[in-house]
């Protein structure tokens, strides 16, 4: 009896011994199969992270690439702006310079003109004003000579001395003088006519 139950004993014993190694496998590869796939999943997350870099280093360097090609645009669309306004200041520059000089070229023309008009007049008046006193000259020499014709005339008559051919060397004289003198006016008139 104490025989079987040692035999029996002994094979508990070894079938525990024997579950015990097969848990102990099945807990080895178990873990081994953990280990290969936390290394598999660490892996992974390395590709993964990664490929996150990279993809967020070309995102990055997308952006950077587009904000300097819109800086760039922007920087050309100042400057273009820029170089319209100052060609539109130019022009209206030029237009403004070139309506100032036709405006002063214009009242210097009609300054140019007034001064001649008024010297033409100025010249006509004094000219008239000479013409008046020659003419007013001439008549009183003209009325001089015929008193003075006349005085002579009555003297001579008056002491029998007058004779035909000194009556008409007289009225010769007298003619002369008035021709002189008409002569004179008809100059003074011509110059005045010719200046003007």
């Amino acid at each position: 009896m104490l025989l079987l139950e040692s035999a029996q004993s002994e094979i508990h014993k070894r079938e525990d011994q024997r579950l015990a190694m097969a848990h102990a496998e099945q807990l080895r590869k178990i873990q081994e199969r953990l280990d290969a796939f936390q290394q598999m999943q660490n892996k992974a997350e390395a590709e993964l992270q990664r490929r996150l870099a990279e993809r967020q280093k070309l995102l990055f360097e997308g952006i950077d690439r587009v904000i300097e090609l819109e800086t760039k645009k922007a920087r050309l669309k100042l400057e273009a702006e820029q170089k319209a306004r100052e060609e539109q200041e130019r022009k209206k520059k030029e237009e403004e310079d070139k309506r100032k000089a036709e405006e002063d070229k214009r009242k210097a023309a009609e300054e140019k003109v007034r001064k001649e008009q008024e010297e033409k007049t100025k010249k006509e008046q004094e000219a008239k004003q000479e013409q008046d006193k020659l003419e007013q000259l001439a008549r009183e020499q003209a009325e001089l000579q015929q008193r003075e014709a006349k005085e002579n005339i009555a003297a001579r008559a008056a002491i029998g001395l007058t004779t035909p051919q000194e009556d008409w060397k007289s009225a010769r004289d007298h003619l002369q003088v008035r021709l002189f003198w008409l002569r004179v006016v008809l100059c003074v008139l011509l110059t005045s006519m010719t200046g003007t």
